[in-house]
């Protein structure tokens, strides 16, 4: 697998520049899919933009670990008017934000992506699905 500190990354002649890496289905690896998207985003966006999506890249991660309980794959795609990433798992189920119990200490990160991001969505695979979200610049 591919870690926070070997991504790929390519920058195209549109200066979109995009980034992927891979992680275990362990739970360190939203600690490190947080790490990855922060080391591409600090030296191409503002620090705000940066922190936020590094709390919605820490909830997609920790939602694919606990539920699709598969490895991830992480795509940062940084536009000139837009920030972009996605969380993919091999689980097809659609995640859906719900109102957990107040006493609950789960079920507030799709919540917090809808609350935070610009826009997000699910996108289907052919091996699972990716939750994405978008910041605008």
């Amino acid at each position: 697998m591919q870690t926070a500190t070997e991504p790929d990354i390519t920058t195209r002649p549109d200066l979109t520049t995009s980034a992927t890496a891979s992680f275990a289905a362990e739970p360190p690896s939203a600690t490190s899919a947080r790490r990855f998207v922060v080391g591409v985003l600090r030296p191409l966006v503002r620090d705000d933009l940066v922190e936020v999506a590094a709390l919605l890249t820490t909830e997609l991660a920790t939602n694919s670990l606990l539920h699709a309980r598969s490895a991830l794959d992480v795509d940062v795609e940084v536009s000139p008017r837009q920030v972009r990433v996605e969380v993919s798992d091999t689980h097809p189920s659609v995640p859906r934000a719900s109102r957990p119990d107040p006493r609950s200490t789960y079920g507030r990160g799709l919540m917090l992506v809808d609350s935070l991001s610009d826009h997000w969505g699910v996108a289907p695979h052919d091996a699972g699905k990716g939750v994405w979200f978008s910041l605008e610049r």
